[in-house]
């Protein structure tokens, strides 16, 4: 979600890995959220506009195992307060030993909030995102 900012605060985080970490351009500093799921990071983008697909990252740095991120891809226009699926939810695996740190999901829609709702990851016991 390369767009926007996370102004809106994630449903929850860990130590400093706070929402804003997962839009800064730096992937030494990440959102994390607290244990338990699900949980969720929401990005604004300002106005509507349309969105053909989300790029989630992690770290690339080999130290970081392979894990596998179980989440949806919500959003919705100016004005509601409800969210509408973009895409299903789906396992999305990440690995940096196989310079897979980053998995784009097609999405279609109009959105001026994109939302990961996550429910599960591998790796770690709450969601994760970076941006590099």
């Amino acid at each position: 979600m390369p767009l926007g900012e996370a102004r809106e605060p994630a449903s929850s985080t860990v130590h400093s890995f706070v929402a804003a970490n997962a839009n800064d351009n730096n992937t030494a500093t990440y959102w994390e959220s607290a244990a338990g799921y699900p949980n969720a990071l929401t990005v604004k983008l300002g106005v509507d506009a349309d969105v053909g697909s989300a790029i989630v990252k992690l770290d690339p740095d080999a130290i970081w195992g392979a894990r596998t991120q179980n989440f949806e891809v919500l959003g919705r226009p100016q004005g509601s307060t409800v969210f509408t699926a973009l895409s299903a939810r789906a396992d999305h695996r990440f690995d940096p030993a196989t310079n897979q740190n980053s998995v784009v999901v097609p999405v279609s829609g109009r959105a001026a909030e994109v939302r990961l709702q996550f429910f599960a990851n591998s790796g770690a016991p709450g969601g994760q995102v970076s941006r590099k």
